[in-house]
């Protein structure tokens, strides 16, 4: 099909590039967090029977006086947890790890990779001067990229009877894409929209793939 552009501007031409579509292109699958790792006995021992210092209050005589003291006292550190003997604070926190970890790995969804459509680099393809009015071939393998010196409203319409078209915008820096509209194939009568450009946002044609 041919798509007919018209450059509303009077004083700037509108600069049509092209981009070729790249079919089948791979979108892989972010790597998925390694779960929790239940803690072992071993291990749990080894923290339950580390020592830590804990202030502890008492007297001591001073200059004949008795007065309030605190001192730090070496002490397992699954006494400072509230255990009564490192075997009970291994088996609790046995049991905890294991039902975090199970929690853990039980969240992680893995994503399958897709195949996804993806665009080339745009290419220089024809101008617009001022006023002027153009026709150009539209195909599904390629899409067409419009800007202009100075903000635009370019009025599209879709005259083929059988496909639909994708409007869209088109960051020229960053690459940011803005879905616009859809134009159906034509009925009775060609359906239409508009969309706008300028000199950093390109208004995006492309035929959708069948």
């Amino acid at each position: 099909m041919n798509l007919e552009l018209n450059n509303p501007s009077a004083f700037h031409a509108l600069r049509v590039s092209s981009q070729d579509r790249a079919r089948n292109a791979v979108d892989k699958a972010p790597t998925a967090p390694a779960p929790k790792k239940a803690l072992s006995r071993s291990e749990l021992e080894a923290i339950g029977s580390e020592i830590v210092m804990v202030p502890s209050k008492g007297t001591a005589r001073e200059g004949g006086v008795m007065k309030a003291v605190t001192r730090d006292v070496p002490t397992p550190f699954y006494k400072t947890a509230g255990f009564e003997s490192l075997a009970e604070f291994c088996t609790e926190q046995g049991e905890k790890s294991l039902r975090e970890s199970q929690h853990a790995a039980a969240a992680i969804v893995p994503r399958g990779e897709r195949v996804v459509d993806t665009w080339g680099a745009l290419q220089p393809r024809l101008s617009v001067p001022p006023g002027g009015k153009v026709l150009i071939p539209l195909e599904e393998h390629t899409r067409l990229a419009i800007t202009c010196e100075e903000p635009v409203t370019l009025q599209l319409s879709n005259t083929s009877t059988s496909r639909t078209l994708r409007l869209r915008t088109l960051d020229t820096v960053s690459g940011a894409q803005a879905n616009v509209s859809f134009l159906a194939p034509a009925k009775e009568w060609p359906s239409s929209s508009i969309v706008s450009a300028d000199a950093h946002t390109a208004a995006i044609v492309e035929m959708m793939a069948t």
